[in-house]
């Protein structure tokens, strides 16, 4: 389970919850409160996962940065103190 949390805090788990949000309200508002169900699941996976690796391949990107900010390296699972994945796994997510 140890290994599951530093994944979670790479992607920004709580904040996936938004994207989801926006997609199922703004497909209700595109089609009158009637939208395709297989459409929207399809749109939410697509965002989620486009979210997740784009916040990984971030956190990937600004690991150099991190290393020499402590306050913010030390929030991020790939950042240099806190270090609790690697930076080319933060990479591979992306």
């Amino acid at each position: 389970m140890k290994s599951v949390v530093p994944f979670l805090r790479l992607v920004r788990l709580p904040n996936i919850f938004t994207v989801l949000s926006n997609i199922w309200t703004g497909s209700f508002i595109a089609t009158d409160g009637m939208p395709e169900f297989s459409g929207v699941v399809f749109a939410s996976v697509a965002g989620v996962t486009l979210y997740a690796g784009g916040v990984a391949l971030n956190d990937y990107c600004d690991r150099t940065a991190d290393g020499l900010l402590l306050l913010v390296g030390a929030e991020r699972p790939t950042g240099s103190p806190c270090g609790q994945l690697t930076s080319s796994y933060g990479g591979s997510i992306g």
